[in-house]
């Protein structure tokens, strides 16, 4: 019976049945499905379909929906005596089931609360949209331990995103300082559309727990972190995970959010699905496609039909042939007789579906004797955009970019010299691990010691311990480089530069008339020399003059021909102090006029930046950046960070998003970061970032110990 569903339900609950009957023996039962459609608060309607239908042989009720549709259901099962097979819990979580009846979607709160207490919430906001939302909030609260001393905020339920976003609003303006916990307990688009407003504005500042499971699969996008299983264990010590529905994706905004959820459906539900699928004749679907929750819980109902009446068959052969009988014949219950007529295989038609043990797409089925669900695993999702760690090169890397495992042999960079040399002059045991948000500025109480390059500002000093600072540092500006010629000091004549020509022309001038006289000596030595020496040698020779004038820059002399007399070791020495003398200006007019210009950027300085309209700048939101100018008094950053705010989406989540997008921005955005990791950067290939102006608001990476830590 299908309840007030979409044709995608009605469709999978007659598909699993087809498939269901085409896998069955020959000789065996065929499952007739009978569906009706009615809305919701319409109990009448429910009724007496209901009855229309046990009137034509039906065995057993089945209900996709919940609400006051269950409620008049089973109404009609406690008094006929009909098993009612739920695939939707009661919404209010105190109500009670027919003892006729199972359900199929297990119950959320024990889960919930369990996600609280795991994650350390000292608050919430409750926000839900429903009538039973204060039984489920009370039943959260129920299943917390004694000692928790969760205080509840505030309570709130809305008609809409309208009304939660003015509540949001509300506190915001009163509460801008403090951390949100936020339980939201609304239909997922209504969930949706208040996440990202609120992330819109402060996103710091915000946690938001979804009460309802997320109600599409897509194995691949997700990863489970850790699961709650009833009945079996108790888990603790949970992690703090990322989770969104894979269909939120299409926003930005989700990137790195701190949403939580919980998902039921398995992740080997798609091939349940599409093996369904594939058996059916109907084509409203298209292979591709993801299965629902709903779709995946009607596929579980009608398994669960099947092993209860095939095991009623083999377990109970003379009652299965009694009850197949009277449902072909339209002999089940009758609704409109006085009295009423029960239905007399009811009792064991229910007893058997309370003992069903069945390996769905929702994960194993197993019933108590109240027909709750139990045995069954929740998932705490993860949604990434990526499957990697965050890494801060030079401050930590990986050694090989192609092995991006997170052990320690496998990174290097300056943060892990540092950790590894800190511990070891502790003498303390350690294990290094990555943050799992991509962010390492947020408040998670799961370590007891961080390094990374996190800068010291007021706010975090309230919430943890910085030690003084092991590296100084400031913000700049980085832009792509306007002028993406060759630097000029590859320039063959670059060298001539720090000197003029006429310079030039007169030490030629004077090295060739040094090598002239020197080879006129050394010639005039020999000729009146007594008695007759042997015939000129090499230093009578023009290029050895000239090479010994020549090694005289170079702090080099010719072996072969050094000077003898005094008229030439005189010459020589003059020649040297000359040349020592020259060089000594030569280098001198290097440094002060460099052989190649600076490489040009957009702008020249901050304050240019600030001035003009042309180039958009931003930075790194939630980060330390945005905090300096968010708060800042001086009122030239002020109008900055006013600049930013109504620009078009200029934040990025991280520096390397802001340097890609510095990139390709051919000229039109700026981005502003710490002054080291603009430097590493910048001389990175394919160098084409720069960064101009000088550094401004200096400040300080220091090492975050918690102050729970017995490190402190």
């Amino acid at each position: 019976m299908g309840v007030n569903q979409p044709h995608r339900v009605v469709t999978a609950f007659r598909d699993v049945i087809e498939y269901t009957n085409q896998r069955a023996p020959g000789d065996r039962y065929k499952i007739t499905a009978l569906t009706t459609r009615v809305f919701d608060n319409d109990t009448f309607n429910v009724t007496n379909d209901a009855c229309n239908q046990m009137s034509s042989g039906a065995a057993l009720l089945v209900s996709p929906d919940g609400g006051t549709v269950h409620e008049a259901l089973s109404a009609v099962s406690s008094k006929l005596h009909v098993p009612l097979l739920s695939a939707s819990a009661a919404r209010s979580p105190g109500s009670q089931l027919t003892r006729f009846g199972v359900t199929l979607r297990p119950q959320a709160h024990g889960a919930l609360a369990a996600l609280i207490h795991g994650l350390r919430w000292p608050r919430l906001y409750y926000i839900y949209d429903a009538t039973e939302g204060l039984d489920r909030l009370q039943e959260i609260l129920a299943a917390l331990p004694a000692d928790y001393g969760l205080e509840v905020q505030h309570v709130r339920r809305v008609r809409g995103e309208k009304a939660a976003i003015e509540f949001l609003q509300e506190r915001e303006n009163l509460e801008w300082d403090t951390d949100k916990f936020i339980l939201l307990d609304c239909n997922l688009e209504t969930a949706r559309r208040i996440i990202q407003y609120a992330y819109g504005k402060r996103r710091a500042y915000y946690t938001f727990l979804y009460a309802r499971y997320v109600s599409t699969l897509h194995a691949p996008k997700f990863r489970a972190l850790v699961t709650f299983q009833r009945g079996k264990k108790t888990v603790r010590n949970i992690p703090c995970p990322q989770t969104l529905p894979d269909h939120w994706q299409d926003t930005q905004v989700y990137e790195d959010s701190k949403v939580l959820s919980l998902r039921i459906l398995q992740d080997d539900a798609s091939s349940h699905h599409s093996a369904v699928r594939a058996a059916s004749r109907d084509s409203y679907y298209s292979s591709s496609e993801s299965i629902t929750e709903e779709e995946a819980l009607a596929y579980d109902a009608t398994l669960v039909v099947s092993d209860t009446l095939t095991r009623l068959s083999r377990e109970r052969p003379e009652l299965g042939m009694e009850l197949f009988q009277d449902a072909s014949s339209g002999q089940s219950s009758q609704c409109y007789g006085s009295p009423l007529v029960p239905y007399k295989h009811g009792q064991a038609i229910a007893e058997l579906l309370k003992k069903t043990s069945v390996n769905g797409t929702t994960g194993q089925i197993m019933f108590d004797e109240q027909g709750q669900r139990v045995g069954f695993s929740v998932d705490v999702m993860e949604l990434t955009s990526k499957q990697k760690m965050q890494k801060e090169p030079p401050f930590l890397m990986y050694k090989d970019a192609n092995d991006t495992s997170d052990n320690e042999d496998n990174l290097e960079g300056y943060c892990k010299d540092l950790i590894v040399k800190l511990m070891r002059a502790m003498g303390r045991d350690y294990t290094i691990r990555l943050v799992k948000d991509n962010k390492y500025g947020a408040s998670r109480q799961e370590a007891d010691i961080a390094v990374a390059p996190l800068t010291i500002t007021a706010e975090r000093s309230q919430a943890v311990y910085f030690t003084e600072p092991f590296m100084r540092s400031g913000l700049a500006v980085l832009v792509r480089r306007a002028d993406l010629e060759p630097l000029s000091v590859f320039s063959v004549f670059s060298f001539l530069r720090p000197l003029s020509w006429e310079v030039w022309l007169c030490l030629l001038s004077a090295y060739v008339a040094v090598a002239l006289l020197l080879l006129v000596i050394n010639r005039l030595n020999l000729a009146v020399a007594t008695p007759p020496r042997a015939p000129p040698g090499s230093c009578s020779h023009l290029y050895n003059s000239l090479w010994y004038s020549l090694g005289a820059f170079m702090s080099e002399e010719c072996n072969n021909c050094r000077p003898k007399s005094v008229g030439s070791r005189v010459i020589s020495c003059g020649w040297w102090f000359f040349v020592l003398v020259m060089l000594s200006m030569y280098t001198a007019q290097l440094w002060v006029n460099q052989p190649f210009k600076p490489p040009a950027g957009p702008v020249k300085d901050v304050k240019e930046l600030a001035t003009q309209e042309k180039v958009e700048y931003g930075i790194v939101r939630d980060s330390a950046v945005e905090e300096f100018f968010r708060n800042t008094k001086d009122p030239f950053y002020a109008r900055m960070w006013d600049s930013m705010a109504s620009f078009n989406n200029t934040m990025t989540a991280t520096n390397e998003d802001g340097v890609t997008r510095v990139r390709e921005s051919e000229g039109n955005y700026a981005f502003i970061m710490d002054t080291h990791k603009i430097e590493h950067v910048s001389q990175k290939a394919p160098c084409d970032l720069v960064q101009v102006g000088d550094t401004f608001h200096p400040s300080g990476y220091g090492v975050v110990v918690s102050h729970k830590s017995p490190l402190k």
